[in-house]
């Protein structure tokens, strides 16, 4: 069996999944190494391209997201926000403290117009988590969190380009914005003892953007 690069087997699992398909029929239609497949499925899933149709049902079936649609948009939408507060439900759960300080956290950065970097240092230090299930948890939160901001993103280049209207890109924008302050508010919240320590976390965290579809 040919064995597809990672953008392609995202592209054909998009064709695909035109209509609701249970993730073997999907794959059988994409024709990939099923473990691949299954794997690109579950990414596209908490990436907000895929929605689960049926979550009630022994045989799950997903289906394509266009987050033009006012009712897709808020399917994917709920269902980043269940995903975080179910891994915050699971945090909240584990043993505490769930980070130890390595040290004082030091990185350099350019500014412009200056010829030479300058050296940026935290003194309340960085923090990585005690554990690999903690961890494991964290990165989790991170993919949910990650794709709320992907959703503002798409939201205003969908602006630009006219294919929603500027009061429906506000309110989108907004429930975002305000779903995120709410996540990492609780987040706090629920592990005081490890407030600060959450907090220079995500501050020193680099983020990136994956490739996404502006539909």
């Amino acid at each position: 069996m040919e064995l597809m690069h990672e953008q392609e087997l995202e592209d054909k699992i998009w064709k695909f999944a035109s209509e609701p398909r249970n993730k073997s029929q999907l794959c059988g239609k994409v024709k990939g190494r099923k473990e691949n497949c299954f794997k690109k499925i579950n990414e596209m899933i908490q990436t907000g391209q895929l929605r689960i149709t049926n979550e009630d049902e022994k045989e799950i079936k997903v289906v394509r997201v266009f987050l033009i649609r006012k009712e897709e948009f808020e399917s994917a939408f709920e269902f980043q926000v269940r995903m975080l507060e179910r891994t915050r439900n699971i945090i909240k759960k584990l043993k505490k403290p769930l980070f130890q300080k390595i040290g004082i956290y030091k990185t350099t950065e350019w500014f412009s117009g200056l010829r030479k970097s300058i050296q940026i240092i935290d003194k309340k230090g960085e923090f990585k988590p005690k554990t690999e299930k903690i961890k494991a948890e964290f990165e989790n939160m991170e993919t949910y969190s990650n794709t709320l901001l992907q959703f503002i993103t798409k939201t205003h280049l969908q602006r630009s380009l006219r294919l929603i209207t500027k009061p429906e890109t506000e309110r989108r924008v907004k429930k975002c914005e305000n779903a995120l302050a709410d996540h990492f508010q609780k987040l706090q919240n629920e592990n005081p003892r490890d407030s600060n320590a959450i907090r220079q976390y995500f501050i020193h965290k680099r983020y990136g953007t994956n490739d996404f579809r502006i539909a």
